[in-house]
């Protein structure tokens, strides 16, 4: 998949990531668009630097979670909240 980028956007892009590496620059964007909701999300809210720096630590520190075990399936996380707010998840 090819996408065309502005080189303003794209200086925008490498500053809020700190950095000019096309190889860094392309994992975010494979993160991004295999995530529909995600890449929706930036591009219809077009987010500042810093918002963007702070969504991208944010996919850093869960990919890292799931790489080290730390991340549980959803349902089973959801389930155990609503236990322990008392509701039934059940259908």
């Amino acid at each position: 998949m090819n996408i065309e980028i502005s080189d303003q956007s794209t200086r925008s892009i490498e500053k809020a990531l700190g950095t000019t590496d096309p190889v860094v620059i392309s994992r975010l964007f494979e993160r991004i668009v295999s995530d529909e909701q995600l890449l929706q999300s930036y591009l219809v809210e077009d987010p500042t630097d810093d918002e963007l720096r702070q969504s991208l630590a944010m996919c850093d520190r869960g990919s890292q979670e799931m790489e080290e075990g730390k991340a549980q399936p959803a349902d089973e996380a959801l389930r155990k909240i609503a236990q322990k707010h008392g509701l039934n998840v059940d259908r």
